[in-house]
């Protein structure tokens, strides 16, 4: 292909890459609305009742609609939210009565509009406030960019066509609204005409910023998770105690009312134990008191940490699932939605490389 063609087919991927990443990223959901829960489960029980009235079972309805069977099962009952036509298809599917499939489709229009029900992202802070190191960088970044675009004398309609990218990703490169990668830089360089020394302070400028977004990313993953070490120490002190004890991790299970697979993953330090878990261990093996203690303070440790980085981390929010509707109690729903990391496009052919404890006593730990 001539680099026009070329350049265009990268585009386009570039776009298609854009759109599979945001439609990935599911954020958190808003707090539900009573009146929707109460909507969405009378909505399930009706066309649950009547598939099971008829004799229709999921498989058969999700084959009728064209549905995998598990949206069918999720609509059914009460764990999704369906569109009017997924419950147009569903009442034609099931065979409900005129009044019974208007009564299920105005239902489903109440849903459409209902607050809590629909997916609402967190705003993250800006980066001045994350990383003003970061924030500089980008700035500069951004100007030198501006400045040789602007020596250039083309459009940046004409400049993303040249680079591969699509207009608004041009744009936000140039207003520093968007971080480009080492390969965007190196693109637009040649684009622009930019010379070896401009190009050099661009291309570190860039490989500043990807070095602080993987250090951002490091920390808030060690931030979200407790560190391993402190799992490990807890968990080479109840092995020790165990030891001494003589006891099989059989026995320390049945004692602390554990399954043998919950017990041996604690003392293998795979599993983070709760507070309870480990003073109902300690008491099965035998602890003394001071080493029960520095076990219990070290459990309560890890459980302060976890918490407070689940309040600081918005993608760690968990909220109550879509339960079934009983005469006592309204459903409830949750979800917990993680939003992936954006992915950054390499430019056609460029390429960054171009430029730069004792032994054990039992063997079943």
């Amino acid at each position: 292909m001539d680099p026009a063609a070329t350049a265009h087919v990268l585009g386009l991927a570039h776009q298609l890459q854009t759109a599979s990443d945001r439609a990935r990223q599911k954020p958190a959901l808003a707090q539900p609305d009573p009146d929707a829960l109460r909507d969405l489960g009378m909505l399930a029980t009706l066309l649950r009742e009547h598939s099971g009235t008829v004799g229709i079972t999921i498989c058969e309805a999700a084959r009728r609609t064209r549905f995998s069977r598990t949206k069918t099962s999720a609509i059914l009952n009460g764990r999704r939210r369906p569109s009017v036509d997924d419950v147009r298809l569903l009442a034609k599917a099931i065979g409900m009565d005129p009044a019974a499939s208007d009564h299920v489709l105005s239902l489903a229009r109440q849903l459409q509009t209902a607050s809590g029900l629909t997916r609402q992202a967190p705003a993250p802070p800006p980066l001045a406030e994350r990383d003003p190191d970061a924030q500089r960088d980008l700035d500069e970044l951004a100007a030198l960019l501006r400045g040789h675009h602007k020596a250039a004398g083309i459009s940046r309609a004409e400049a993303a066509r040249r680079a591969g990218f699509s207009s608004w990703r041009m744009s936000a490169i140039l207003n520093g609204k968007q971080q480009a990668s080492v390969d965007d830089v190196f693109c637009l360089a040649r684009v622009l005409g930019m010379d070896r020394a401009t190009t050099g302070r661009a291309l570190t400028l860039a490989r500043q910023l990807k070095a602080a977004q993987s250090r951002r990313t490091s920390e808030e993953r060690k931030g979200r998770r407790p560190p391993q070490r402190d799992i490990d120490k807890l968990a080479a002190l109840l092995r020790a105690h165990h030891r001494t004890a003589g006891i099989s991790i059989a026995e320390a299970a049945r004692r602390a009312g554990f399954s043998h697979f919950k017990a041996s993953v604690i003392l293998r330090g795979k599993q983070r134990p709760s507070v309870d878990d480990v003073r109902l261990l300690a008491e099965a093996i035998g602890m003394n008191p001071a080493a029960t203690t520095q076990a219990i303070e070290g459990a309560q440790r890890l459980q302060a940490r976890n918490a407070a980085s689940a309040e600081k981390s918005p993608a760690s929010i968990d909220q109550t699932r879509c339960a079934q509707p009983t005469a006592a109690t309204a459903p409830t729903a949750a979800t917990a939605f993680r939003p992936n990391s954006d992915r950054s496009r390499p430019c056609d052919d460029v390429s960054d490389r171009t430029l730069r404890s004792g032994p054990r006593l039992l063997s079943r730990y």
